[in-house]
Formats: structure tokens, sequence, C-alpha cells
């Protein structure tokens, strides 16, 4: 017994499907031709300022290219709130078209290895063009400032406020992060980061070329992710013959290797933590120089000294480095 016979689509049903399949492609083509042609003097927003790299785009930043207002032109452009709400792909000069293709539904957060991402609620007393991409912000984590001086990525808002700082920290500071997040200004984008700045002078005080030990205290305790300004001026003998003489950045034509070599020998250096005996510890030394800005890595001590050998200090202290220690306010 055999089985029955598939049935045979018509030659002139094919032909007839066929036509249809050639039909709707020309209509495509057609269609978006058309469009494009009549898209193709389409005029673009104008930006009403200068718009950094991943700003979200608010009706504000928008305004009419000159000479289309009340003209055909004008009911040509792209509905602003087609626009805002998305974010910048690359930075606009104040005056410079804003065009749909230059925008992205999100912000590009992308991050390098060993950081990541963290948003932070901005608080409800800013204006609300207060943090922008580029912004310089504090970030505050249970009422203190756990990361110093971090530009914002990009801000993103939804239907229940507060708008969030998108800020990018190193991922062992965001490991850190109490519950309650916060954020100052320290400098809207383009401003200096200490523009914004206070210092608080907490010591002053003369380094000897020749310490009792190895280190000389300079300033008993110093809370973990203490923000200070070190300034330093002065000279001192940081060997035994007596043109071995420097200020506080070290001695460029220095043959000699210094212990610490990141800085030049008879430099000034720093470390947090540990004793007046400790030599070398994960929190330092830390060069300063005529001026440093260091966060403290943990709470404790903060010891200066020359960078040299102790067995090639200066038989007596010759000179004298002195140094104001202050402290940021944020």
């Amino acid at each position: 017994m055999t089985g029955a016979e598939p049935q045979r689509v018509p030659a002139g049903v094919k032909a007839a499907i066929a036509a249809v399949v050639v039909y709707l492609a020309a209509t495509a083509f057609v269609g978006v031709r058309n469009y494009r042609i009549a898209h193709a003097d389409q005029p673009d927003w104008i930006a009403a300022r200068d718009l950094p790299r991943n700003h979200r785009i608010v009706a504000a930043d928008l305004v009419l290219p000159p000479g289309i207002k009340g003209t055909p032109q004008e009911w040509r452009l792209l509905p602003a709130v087609s626009l805002e709400g998305r974010y910048l792909s690359a930075k606009v000069a104040k005056g410079q078209s804003i065009a749909l293709p230059g925008t992205l539904a999100e912000p590009d957060i992308s991050t390098s290895a060993g950081f990541t991402t963290v948003p932070v609620p901005i608080p409800a007393s800013l204006p609300s063009n207060a943090v922008d991409a580029e912004t310089v912000v504090d970030v505050i984590s249970d009422g203190k400032a756990i990361a110093i001086q971090r530009r914002v990525v990009a801000v993103r808002c939804t239907a229940t406020p507060p708008c969030s700082a998108l800020v990018r920290l190193p991922q062992a500071v965001a490991a850190r992060l109490g519950k309650e997040l916060s954020l100052t200004v320290v400098a809207e984008a383009g401003e200096g980061t200490m523009s914004k700045r206070e210092w608080t002078k907490i010591a002053e005080l003369d380094i000897p070329s020749r310490p009792a030990g190895i280190w000389t205290l300079a300033v008993e305790y110093v809370s973990a992710d203490t923000v200070l300004k070190l300034e330093a001026s002065g000279s001192w003998q940081y060997g035994t013959g007596p043109t071995q003489t420097c200020a506080p950045d070290g001695d460029p034509k220095a043959t000699a290797t210094a212990p610490f070599e990141g800085a030049l020998l008879g430099a000034l250096i720093g470390r947090f933590g540990g004793s007046t005996a400790t030599t070398v510890t994960k929190e330092g030394p830390f060069a300063v120089g005529s001026l440093a800005i260091v966060t403290a890595t943990v709470a404790g001590p903060l010891y200066l000294t020359i960078n040299q050998k102790p067995v090639e200090f200066p038989t007596e202290a010759v000179g004298k480095i002195t140094v104001k220690i202050s402290r940021i306010e944020p």
C-alpha cells in the first residue's frame, strides 16, 4: 500500500506569491528612500550651553536653530521629548547641534579593572543642575568622607526621586561603603578641584636632617581617610659631605641610591601608622617633597623623615625642613 501523493502548488499561485513578495520589497525600499529624502534637511536642536559627555538631556538644554521659528522647518524638528532623558555620547559645545544618533538610552559607565560604579543619592537640598557628568564630588558614607575628589560619570534619574550620581570608585573603597550615602560638590565640570576647598592647619614643625631615631613624629593621630596637605620649605644636609644639601624635593644630582625609590635622595618622605622604629609598611613611605596632598590609609600617627639610609645620616643635624600640615574641610 502506498501513501498519498503530496499536493503540488499550482504554477499560477507560485507566481502570485512571488509577485506579492517583490511588491512588498519594492514598497519598503521606496518608503525608506522617501523617508531619507524627506528628512535629509531635517534641522537639529542646538545646545544652549556646553554639555559634557554622558550628560542627561533636559528641556533647558535645547534651543531652536536660528531663523526657523514660525517656519515649516520648525515643524520638521524632532520633538524635544524624544531627546529628553537620553545621554550624550560625546561632549557638545554651546551652539552645536544635538541629534538623536549622538545620544544613548543609558550612560556609558564602562570602567577599568579594579573599579566599580556606585550610585550615590544627590541631596534634595542641591539645585537640580548642581551635579552633572564631570562634576567633582566627595562621597560621604555614614557621615564621613570616604572618597575625595571623585568625578561623576553620569546622573541617573528614575520616576522616584532622588536622582543618583554614578561615581567610579576603587573596589576596595566601594566595599567599605556604609548604608547612608551622600555627596558634597567640590567643583563643577571644568573648575579646578580645589576651588571650593577649605583647609585647616593642624600642625607646623621642623624636621631635622638627623632625627633622634629614624622618623620624626609629626601628628600623633590621624583618622583613616583624612585628607592632608603638607607644605615644606627650607634645606638640609642629607649626607656626611658638606655639599650634600638639598630642598624638600631632594637632590636630582645625587648618584647614590635612595632607600625609598619613590623619591630623590634627601627628599622629605612620610608614613602613616606604625612606630618610630618601623621602616617600611604597606602604608608607606610616600613622597612628600615641597607639596603633597595625601589621604590617610590607616588611623594612627603621621611620621616624617629624610630619604636617606640611617648609616648615611649627617653626623650633626645641619639645616631643617619646616612643614605645615593642614586638614581638608569637605
